[in-house]
């Protein structure tokens, strides 16, 4: 899995950063932990949901969230209410300011993305919403990572601040990035079974994917243009094949990545002797596939 605590550090820090001189303080930043859990988060909170994008494509959504109560706080200094932390109902001004520091945030989280996967992502905010009033939004379900810290401004009351996005998304925007550099991943002779895995995969990570039969007229010719070629030892000659692209003059420095079933030591061996670039275990795992086609890049 792609290391996403950097980006996490980055954004959270970041949001304060971006609020801070709005306000004329310099907020705080806690301790920032990430943790894994299908949990959803609970309270009356403000939600910004994030699209992750690159081109027309989405590759998810992530979410930056606070206790309302705590993040109108920040928003009633930016209004330069005299009294910002006295405990009072909500007005409209109140409200439309939460969606201002928000954004501010929501600027703090494209930075960050931008710096970690390259200017051609990017993060779209949506519109805001309040968990006591959702409407039609809701949280998305499923395991998720979330990176939390409280910002807070010198000696006054502090803002719980949660990024959370789902497992896989950082990953899928590291190969999407990838996939620019890469244009093609070729499925090169894969059983049925093991195709339906990975194609869903690189689609989802929105990788241009395209496959070949081994005795195609054109396989040659895709063997060629191919910038990574994914083989497999789950049909005979898996390993005949990757020795004879390993040698042709045409795709002997392309990548290649070669799946093992309940690889064995003398197995993997014979892969790497043959040729093979990378080594991926059968069934696919998300994060690992994603992970070695991002290598393949270096």
């Amino acid at each position: 899995m792609f290391e996403a605590t950097p980006v996490i550090q980055a954004t959270l820090k970041g949001c304060a950063a971006n609020v801070g001189p709005q306000i004329g303080v310099e907020l705080e930043v806690g301790e920032i932990d990430t943790e894994t859990s299908s949990t959803l988060p609970e309270g009356v909170l403000a939600v910004l949901p994030l699209s992750v994008e690159i081109g027309e494509d989405s590759l998810g959504s992530i979410t930056l969230s606070a206790p309302i109560e705590e993040i109108v706080v920040l928003a009633r200094r930016m209004l330069g209410d005299d009294e910002p932390d006295k405990e009072r109902d909500l007005s409209s001004e109140d409200l439309e300011a939460c969606g201002e520091v928000l954004n501010l945030m929501a600027g703090a989280a494209d930075q960050s993305f931008r710096e970690e996967f390259g200017e051609e992502l990017r993060l779209e905010p949506r519109d805001w919403w309040c968990t006591n009033d959702p409407g039609e939004d809701a949280f998305a379900e499923g395991e998720h990572l979330s990176g939390v810290t409280t910002i807070s401004v010198p000696g006054g009351p502090g803002v719980h601040l949660t990024l959370r996005f789902p497992i896989g998304i950082v990953d899928r925007a590291a190969a999407a990035q990838t996939a620019i550099v890469h244009g093609c991943v070729l499925l090169a002779g894969l059983g049925d079974g093991l195709r339906s895995e990975i194609v869903p995969i690189l689609e989802a990570a929105k990788i241009n994917v395209e496959t070949v039969d081994r005795d195609a007229e054109d396989a040659a010719v895709q063997y060629a243009r191919a910038d990574v070629i994914v083989l497999s030892s789950d049909r005979e000659g898996g390993l005949d094949l990757l020795r004879s692209l390993r040698k042709s003059d045409a795709t002997w420095k392309t990548p290649s990545v070669f799946c093992l079933s309940d690889p064995t030591h003398e197995s993997v061996v014979r892969a790497v002797e043959c040729g093979a670039s990378h080594l991926l275990k059968v069934p696919i795992s998300e994060p690992d596939l994603l992970r070695i086609l991002a290598s393949t890049q270096s």
